[in-house]
């Protein structure tokens, strides 16, 4: 299931099932948040983009609640979605997303990363 929200006031009017799908840590200014999900698998894949003011204390939060759970990789089958980075498409791990100088942070169940450049936020469960 796809689902797209302009802001995040648009995905908190949706209601507390549509923001479950969000991590937990959302910037206030998140616009064009995208979530795809499998309600029998769990598994969810997003993205948003946010403000840059907001990139330093997101990288802060994240930081605090990062798990390392040594070697880890997924199959991210992204390929159709347009503007969705390479190299978070196919086999993805931490030195294929590091290569991409992009950040990561894997939290408890899901993992985050960051392109500062959007700033964009990209998420998984895992």
């Amino acid at each position: 299931m796809y689902a797209h929200y302009p802001d995040r006031k648009a995905l908190e009017a949706a209601g507390p099932g549509a923001r479950s799908w969000f991590p937990e840590l959302l910037p206030e200014s998140a616009i064009q948040l995208e979530e795809w999900h499998d309600v029998d698998s769990n598994v969810v894949i997003g993205r948003f983009r946010f403000s840059k003011d907001e990139l330093a204390s997101l990288r802060v939060a994240l930081e605090r609640r990062k798990r390392e759970r040594g070697y880890w990789e997924v199959e991210l089958a992204m390929d159709e979605v347009s503007d969705w980075p390479e190299c978070l498409s196919g086999r993805v791990n931490e030195v294929k997303i590091h290569r991409c100088g992009l950040e990561i942070y894997p939290l408890d169940g899901l993992v985050v990363v960051l392109d500062a450049e959007g700033p964009f936020a990209y998420f998984w469960t895992r």
